[in-house]
């Protein structure tokens, strides 16, 4: 009896210092990547400062819109869980590959953005399970908002199936906690796009 008590003791104390480890690295801004669309298990997350500009190349976190889309992809599973966000959804970790005015296509040989293609950016016309997969042909990105796009991994689900999605929902940028290596930004003659809050 008392061996287990011993056990249950060590083990509560255990959770104990879990939970404040878990605390105090959240308060430091570290977040959990439960994402497939990047390297790396832990990331920093960084607050957005007042007028800051996103650029593409910058990894963001941003709440998704509670549009038809993406309750379908909550309802699919290809949301990780979390409720950080409006509309129980999990805030989105992706890198940002086109800004208000770039022109996308979308072709059989992946994204093609101001007529560069994009590494792994092969849109899928169906998902594991078999059921289709939509997405837009072609867009200019509208003022306020990102184009998102990993080109770490093909299976990465971003804007190639969802579009843009507006600033307004951005809550911070990120950067990788070990060092991953991200592609450099993509340095583009453009006019910088102000936050929206």
């Amino acid at each position: 009896m008392k061996r287990w008590h011993w056990f249950f003791s060590r083990l509560s104390l255990l959770a104990v210092v879990a939970g404040l480890l878990v605390t105090v690295a959240h308060q430091a801004g570290i977040r959990l990547n439960r994402s497939e669309s990047l390297p790396g298990l832990f990331w920093w997350f960084h607050p957005l400062e007042p007028g800051q500009t996103i650029l593409p190349g910058q990894t963001v976190f941003i709440c998704p819109p509670d549009t038809d889309v993406f309750r379908q992809a909550k309802q699919r599973g290809y949301l990780p869980f979390g409720m950080a966000c409006p509309g129980d959804y999990p805030a989105l970790l992706k890198p940002v590959a086109g800004v208000a005015g770039d022109a996308v296509e979308w072709l059989p040989a992946g994204i093609r953005i101001n007529g560069r293609l994009q590494r792994q950016s092969r849109p899928r016309v169906a998902d594991s399970s078999g059921r289709p997969l939509q997405h837009p042909q072609r867009l200019t990105i509208p003022a306020g908002q990102l184009f998102l796009l990993s080109d770490y991994t093909p299976r990465s689900w971003d804007s190639r199936y969802f579009g843009s999605l507006p600033i307004t929902g951005l809550l911070g940028t990120a950067s990788p906690l070990f060092g991953h290596r991200i592609p450099p930004p993509r340095l583009l003659a453009l006019p910088p796009t102000p936050l929206e809050k």
